[in-house]
């Protein structure tokens, strides 16, 4: 949770993302709070067939717009890890089936958790030749769906964007990789 807080403290004065203004994070015993501003407005997931299809368009501009501003978000001097925020820890259920893994230290350290720890020739080819590549990193939300998307349904404007634990540097095509979940 301190790496959610984080990232939303970082997003807001280096983006022009909505983002809920945290008010306070911290840990009490094993939970962990954030404390948040309240932002009104429709979920995306349950206003999507309300939408028009202009409204829509401008919904999945704007999405694209956020999109565009993360990724150009550059990491550290140096950074080449997959990590949260604070270089930590990610929230990534496909690199890790009970919740946080890493920080990897490259993209062949975080492909090979994805193997298993097994050997790359045993995969088939197109698997290995995207895990011979290497990506550039980009900072990427990686739980980006209509269900974290709060907008104002008469406008189409994008009210917030919510769920930041999953945050981090992740490589380019990442996103991709997730986004049928």
């Amino acid at each position: 949770m301190a790496a959610e807080a984080a990232t939303m403290w970082f997003l807001s004065s280096h983006t022009s993302i909505p983002i809920p203004r945290v008010w306070m994070a911290f840990d009490y015993g094993e939970y962990h709070y954030i404390f948040m501003e309240r932002v009104e407005g429709s979920v995306l997931e349950d206003a999507w067939t309300r939408l028009s299809e202009e409204l829509k368009g401008v919904v999945a501009d704007q999405i694209k717009g956020y999109i565009t501003q993360l990724r150009a978000l550059p990491p550290p001097a140096g950074h080449k890890s997959i990590c949260s925020i604070l270089g930590g820890p990610v929230w990534c259920f496909r690199l890790h089936f009970d919740g946080k893994t890493g920080p990897f230290r490259d993209e062949e350290h975080m492909n090979l958790q994805l193997r298993h720890l097994k050997p790359l020739e045993s995969f088939p080819a197109i698997i290995q030749t995207m895990h011979t590549r290497e990506h550039p990193l980009v900072f990427t939300h990686n739980d980006l769906f209509p269900r974290n998307i709060l907008v104002e349904e008469t406008t189409g404007r994008v009210l917030a964007i919510l769920d930041w634990e999953s945050a981090g540097w992740f490589p380019a095509h990442w996103k991709c990789v997730n986004w049928g979940d």
